[in-house]
């Protein structure tokens, strides 16, 4: 065995003492996990494989970069010595040679906890680094470090279990949608059940509050009365108390108007009720008489499975219509693209909308009070087509910001946050290195 000056680089390997060995502070793995195998190995064949060490420092000792587990399996086989490889690293070095050792198939594997906090560490150290560049050099796909980088949004409770492999990488991912409430992922991890249907489930019905919330608070906001979900028993929906359209606009002064956000389809929606119909019906006394009075109709009387069935078959109606528009030379594009502005704008969220009202510099406020961020965009909008198009492409960026960060798990396939980057390119933005590698990153 040569001795060479280990206080500097050598190729030639070395026979260092084993006290004179130090962990380096930034290991990636948290745990060396079993030794006996190894122990036995070394006791038998002696360590065959050299440790790669820092050079001397000026008591001299070495900081191991690769090796841990070899050098507390000597120690446990009584050696006084091992064999180790001098060289002069960088920090983010010495993280690429650790990763390359646990990662090649042979030793004991890093868990995935450790895996992805070496590689979030990576990105730091390497400025400018981006998933693309890092999944080079670590010889992974894109898709595989992303999978593992997302995951370190998770609270340290549920990256602990993970650590300790209580449940699988998809399961990981999935939680981590919910990264950004770490009361529900508490829920998830103390539940019977944790899988990725549950966990999706859950994610859903917390987002479908959320918008019901916004939803709410933009009715509030605009100065609605909003009735509680047990106050829609003794109201009556104003569409089957109020036949005519005009009648149902004057009756949001009414001190009787309410409305109630309630689940849909496609999201949460509003629904007007009015909390004493007593007040617009002709049997009533002139005195104690709206002057919107109910038209008697035959359909006074109808239920509320027949108004399901009806509006059931004129949805059907109005998709078959469509359908027809579609396949016979397709829809009016002026038309339509005003159709789709518009309902962006009518469903915005309260989150965005207030992104979208600071960029525009609108006024949220009148002398009656707040009119909300909603309200204000949406009369904005109505003002001209132009204004109509640029909140609503405002409202998508403040959607396509949501998606950028480098550990989101679609962070460079991401369709949305592309076609933002490239508009706002064409608008004249300067991108920054990261952005424009991003544009020029072609998907797995």
């Amino acid at each position: 065995m040569t001795t060479t000056d280990t206080n500097a680089t050598t190729s030639d390997l070395v026979e260092i003492p084993i006290g004179q060995l130090d962990a380096h502070p930034h290991n990636i793995r948290r745990s060396l996990g079993s030794l006996d195998d190894l122990v036995r190995s070394i006791r038998t064949l002696g360590v065959l494989e050299p440790l790669i060490v820092m050079p001397a420092d000026h008591n001299g000792r070495h900081v191991i970069v690769a090796g841990h587990r070899r050098l507390a399996a000597a120690t446990k086989a009584d050696l006084a010595t091992v064999p180790c490889v001098v060289r002069s690293m960088n920090e983010a070095d010495v993280l690429e040679a650790m990763l390359a050792e646990n990662g090649d198939g042979i030793r004991a594997r890093i868990t995935l906890v450790e895996e992805a906090e070496a590689y979030a560490r990576l990105m730091t150290l390497r400025d400018g680094l981006t998933v693309k560049s890092l999944a080079s050099r670590v010889g992974r796909s894109q898709s595989y470090v992303r999978s593992r980088l997302v995951v370190l949004a998770l609270p340290s409770k549920a990256l602990d279990r993970l650590h300790r492999g209580d449940f699988t990488l998809d399961v990981a991912t999935a939680l981590a949608k919910a990264a950004d409430d770490p009361a529900l992922i508490d829920q998830l991890l103390d539940s019977d059940r944790l899988d990725e249907w549950t966990i999706e489930r859950a994610v859903k019905a917390r987002a479908t509050e959320r918008q019901r919330s916004d939803r709410e608070a933009d009715v509030v906001a605009a100065g609605h009365r909003l009735l509680a979900t047990d106050g829609t028993k003794t109201a009556q929906r104003l569409d089957a108390l109020l036949t005519e359209r005009a009648d149902r606009r004057r009756h949001a002064k009414e001190p009787c108007h309410a409305v109630a956000v309630q689940s849909g389809w496609g999201g949460p929606v509003v629904v007007e009720y009015c909390t004493d119909p007593r007040r617009h019906r002709a049997s009533t006394p002139a005195e104690q008489r709206s002057p919107i009075t109910a038209t008697p109709t035959r359909a006074t009387d109808t239920t509320d499975d027949e108004r399901r069935k009806a509006d059931s078959t004129a949805k059907a109606a109005r998709r078959q219509f469509l359908a027809d528009k579609v396949a016979n030379g397709g829809l009016a594009q002026a038309a339509t693209a005003r159709f789709a502005f518009q309902a962006l704008v009518a469903t915005v969220n309260q989150q965005r909308a207030t992104v979208v009202a600071r960029t525009l510099r609108l006024n949220t406020t009148s002398d009656g009070g707040t009119t909300g961020a909603g309200a204000a965009l949406a009369d904005h909008a109505m003002a001209s087509a132009r204004q109509l198009a640029t909140v609503a492409a405002l409202i998508a960026a403040a959607e396509a910001d949501e998606h950028a960060g480098p550990y989101r798990p679609s962070y460079s396939d991401d369709p949305l946050l592309v076609a933002y980057y490239r508009w706002l390119t064409d608008l004249g933005y300067q991108p920054t290195d990261q952005e424009r590698q991003l544009l020029d990153t072609p998907t797995d």
